[in-house]
């Protein structure tokens, strides 16, 4: 687990979201890995309820191509002093509620609750990702609110609650998702081993040379000059989160400067790129040969 200090607290987060992907009902489901929070527990009706020292959480992202960033799953918060908050859906909001932790409406919202947690019948959790799931790394605000709350004064009822505010925060996510190879290459260039591993899903980086690149991805380790990923988003390939490579081939067999890549695309139909001049891919993340 990775360690953090920041205004005065020690704490340390992991937010973990897989990446998979099922032909059969086109769902693609993120795993991201937080190295940085901030929250805030607001006043809250129980003593020693603290909610601003998270040690732990996971959250899934949950992308399908009929409706994107359709749902998150299995959020959860783990806190230094205080039980674990764990949601197990949260639901895009429609209802154009104002939620003052994202500034917005019910643009990219999600809610979901939970049943008895600290003392209270019903949590709310409201979260709202910031950026694009094609990005390396993410941020997301979230929101904790108890759904009913009975107010006492000694013996007697004072008061009934709704939507009280109890912490609300922010998490800076890198995206960790496992990205398995679908294929592996290895040849001669400029007089040194080269070799290829086709990943299987795309993946997004930040090229120094060009800037944030996502495309298929193939992981180059070229003797004396190091390990790259390159990032192939063009060739005739339609790239999208649903977008899996499939082979790496030499075209024509002869010439090892040229290669095709074969994928499925949104229709799980096999298609295979256009001639791919490697001395170009290879600039793209080495630089000038």
């Amino acid at each position: 687990m990775k360690s953090f200090i920041k205004t005065g607290l020690l704490f340390s987060i992991t937010l973990t979201a897989q990446f998979s992907v099922a032909a059969a009902n086109n769902t693609v489901v993120h795993k991201f890995d937080v190295t940085d929070s901030y929250s805030n527990t607001q006043n809250t009706p129980i003593p020693n309820l603290l909610l601003d020292n998270v040690t732990d959480g996971s959250v899934n992202v949950v992308e399908s191509m009929d409706m994107p960033v359709a749902q998150l799953e299995q959020f959860t918060l783990e806190f230094a002093n205080t039980p674990s908050l764990r949601v197990s859906k949260l639901s895009k909001d429609t209802t154009g509620t104002y939620y003052p932790n994202c500034n917005s409406g019910s643009d990219n919202v999600f809610v979901g609750s939970v049943k008895n947690q600290w003392l209270f019948r019903e949590v709310e959790v409201v979260v709202c990702p910031q950026g694009s799931l094609v990005d390396p790394e993410m941020d997301f605000k979230y929101a904790i609110y108890a759904k009913t709350f009975e107010k006492y004064d000694s013996a007697n009822s004072s008061g009934h609650m709704e939507n009280l505010p109890l912490s609300e925060g922010s998490i800076h996510a890198v995206n960790v998702t496992p990205n398995s190879v679908a294929d592996t290459y290895t040849t001669q260039f400029d007089h040194k081993t080269l070799r290829l591993r086709l990943l299987k899903q795309p993946m997004a980086i930040n090229n120094p040379n060009q800037g944030m690149q996502y495309g298929v991805a193939i992981k180059a380790n070229w003797l004396g000059h190091g390990e790259k990923v390159l990032i192939v988003n063009n060739y005739d390939i339609n790239v999208t989160a649903f977008t899996q490579a499939i082979a790496l081939t030499a075209e024509p067999e002869s010439d090892t400067n040229m290669i095709t890549i074969t994928y499925m695309d949104d229709s799980n139909a096999p298609k295979t790129s256009r001639m791919i001049n490697l001395r170009d891919l290879l600039e793209s993340a080495y630089g000038p040969l």
